[in-house]
C-alpha cells in the first residue's frame, strides 16, 4: 500500500507594498525525482520569497531560494531536497499584503528511486534580451524532451541563468512523464523543446533536434 505523507509548503513572500504580483498560474514543477522537486514562478516586481516546509507536527525547515537566503527577483525558484520517494506532497502560495482566500493548494507526488543512466547529452545556451545583444541575468529555462512519437515526452525540467545568461541541462536526468523510468535520451529522444520565462522581460520557445552531437548550445532571443 503506497504511503502518503501530507505536507504544506507555505511560500511567504516580502514584497514591496505596491507591487503587483504574477497569478498562481505562473507556478510550475519539474526536475522531480524520488528525493526532491523544484518549484518556480515569476512576479511582476522584484521580491523576496521564503519557502516553508510543514507537517502536522508544524514547520520542518525554512527553505530559501537556491541563489541565495535574501534574493530578491522577479524570478523565483526552490529546489526541495531530503524528501520520501513515492510520496504525495501538498503546497500553497501565500503572499505579504495579498490576500488569498481561497487558500489553493498545489500537489506533487516524488517518484521512485531510480539509478541514473551511464552516459551525457547536455542542452546548453545563452538567454539574450529582446536587443538580442545583452544578456538576460533573470531567467527560468524549462525542457522538455520529445520521444520518438509526438505524444511521448518527458517529464519537466528546469534551471536558471547566471548572470552573464548561460544555462545548462544534462538531459540524461530527465525521467518519462510518469516518473517511473529514466527517459533513455540517447535512444529514444528526438528533440527538445526550450521554454524561457523571463517574467516581464520576455518569453521564448523553441524547439530543436538532438539527433546529432553531445552539447545543445542555443543562443535563445526573448520575445
Amino acid at each position: 500500500m503506497k504511503k502518503y505523507l501530507i505536507i504544506s509548503l507555505s511560500v511567504l513572500l516580502s514584497c514591496y507594498v505596491n507591487m503587483a504580483l504574477a497569478g498562481h498560474d505562473n507556478i510550475q514543477i519539474s526536475n522531480v525525482t524520488g528525493r526532491q522537486f523544484t518549484v518556480s514562478w515569476t512576479t511582476d516586481e522584484p521580491c523576496i520569497a521564503v519557502l516553508k516546509l510543514n507537517d502536522e507536527s508544524g514547520i520542518i525547515k525554512t527553505c530559501h531560494d537556491d541563489r541565495g537566503e535574501n534574493i530578491s527577483s522577479i524570478i523565483h525558484y526552490f529546489t526541495v531536497k531530503k524528501l520520501k520517494s513515492n510520496t504525495q506532497y501538498f503546497f500553497s502560495v501565500a503572499y505579504e499584503n495579498m490576500i488569498d482566500d481561497q487558500k489553493e493548494f498545489y500537489h506533487v507526488t516524488t517518484g521512485p528511486g531510480l539509478f541514473p543512466l551511464i552516459g551525457s547529452r547536455l542542452a546548453s545556451g545563452q538567454i539574450l534580451n529582446r536587443d538580442s545583444k545583452t544578456p538576460t541575468s533573470e531567467a527560468i529555462v524549462y525542457i522538455t524532451v520529445i520521444g520518438t512519437e509526438r505524444n511521448w515526452t518527458s517529464a519537466l525540467l528546469s534551471t536558471c541563468v547566471n548572470d552573464d545568461g548561460y544555462w545548462d541541462l544534462e538531459l540524461f536526468n530527465a525521467r518519462e512523464s510518469d516518473l517511473q523510468k529514466m527517459f533513455n535520451v540517447k535512444r529514444n529522444g528526438t528533440s527538445i523543446i526550450i521554454h524561457v520565462d523571463a517574467g516581464n522581460s520576455g518569453t521564448a520557445e523553441i524547439e530543436q533536434s538532438i539527433s546529432n552531437g553531445n552539447n545543445l548550445h542555443q543562443s535563445i532571443v526573448l520575445d
